[in-house]
């Protein structure tokens, strides 16, 4: 069966090849094709087709004879309002990862699959709680502030951070002061460069927290994977983070105010003098996430126990997401 998606899952990104490739291929072989969501590819009249992401073009959608099924994810949909979903044709099947997409998909009427991915914790190389606390971040989307980092790190008592600081494009990097910023209370080891998946999850293993990098999650394979570690994962209270972390249970849900769009540049920007940050053409610099969060709570908390809830919690989803495969399978055939 032949998948359309962004050209980003086929060259950086395993997650296609995670949800949907391996799980099937006891029964199905699956070809992912990269595509730029426009209409000019042939697609044959009775062959199923699945989309990622992107809408099938419309000559699939105004065709209520063609079998499609659409795979959206909650990070690039969150912002779309009942009726948009209403206007998207009852013959596209959908298959939700997320409890967000489930319903907003099942209230305009569409046929939905419900599935929740999890990975094998057997595979991951368990964290040492016995080393000092080592806190890992990816800044991917701008998601905090280093003023953010530091105050974290002092709640946690964390001695070493590992920062990622490759976001996405149209996203910015901490420059140099804003590091030097975190680095005077906390050793600061920062990566710019790509890294494969061995080395990613070798540093994943060597730290104790993962803040999740992003605000929303269409999966969220990277949590899923510190959770596997037995990390202790903090995350915005926000889909899809929030549909597998019960709170100080198996990990930390933030406080997920956002900082106000039309917030006044000056305003801003007086902060970052006062901090000895430099100022930035903003809004595209502002971090999701408010200062405002109950650092005083996170004090007595047993994170080493919350790790161990994180594996334990990842390990009964996994079988249950071995269940549901055959599932998967049968959705995206029988028409």
């Amino acid at each position: 069966m032949k998948a359309y998606g962004a050209k980003w899952h086929s060259t950086f990104s395993p997650s296609i090849r995670d949800f949907l490739i391996e799980p099937l291929k006891e029964w199905l072989t699956v070809d992912f094709i990269p595509w730029d969501a426009s209409d000019d590819f042939p697609v044959e009249m009775n062959d199923p087709a699945i989309y990622c992401q992107f809408l099938p073009p419309p000559k699939i959608l105004l065709d209520n004879n063609r079998k499609a099924t659409w795979i959206p994810m909650w990070d690039s949909v969150y912002m779309r309002k009942p009726e948009w979903w209403a206007q998207i044709p009852g013959h596209i099947r959908v298959v939700a990862f997320s409890g967000q997409v489930e319903t907003m998909a099942r209230q305009s009427g569409h046929v939905v699959l419900r599935l929740k991915f999890f990975k094998d914790p057997g595979l991951f190389v368990p964290a040492d709680w016995s080393k000092p606390m080592c806190l890992f971040y990816w800044n991917r989307t701008n998601l905090v502030s280093t003023a953010f980092l530091k105050k974290m790190c002092k709640a946690l008592s964390v001695k070493k951070l590992i920062l990622i600081n490759r976001p996405d494009p149209g996203f910015s990097a901490f420059n140099t002061r804003e590091i030097e910023f975190l680095n005077r209370q906390v050793r600061v080891d920062c990566i710019s460069d790509f890294l494969d998946t061995s080395t990613l999850f070798s540093l994943l293993s060597s730290a104790h927290f993962y803040l999740a990098p992003r605000r929303y999650e269409g999966i969220g394979m990277a949590f899923i994977e510190a959770m596997c570690s037995g990390l202790c994962v903090l995350a915005a209270n926000e889909a899809t983070m929030n549909e597998y972390i019960e709170d100080q249970q198996n990990g930390i849900l933030l406080n997920s105010e956002a900082f106000h769009p039309a917030l006044n540049r000056r305003i801003v920007n007086k902060w970052r003098r006062l901090v000895d940050l430099p100022v930035f053409d903003l809004p595209e610099n502002l971090p999701s996430l408010t200062y405002n969060q109950p650092w005083n709570d996170l004090k007595n908390i047993d994170f080493q126990i919350i790790g161990r809830n994180a594996v334990q919690s990842m390990k009964a989803g996994y079988n249950t997401w071995k269940e549901q495969k055959k599932e998967f399978y049968e959705f995206l055939t029988n028409w």
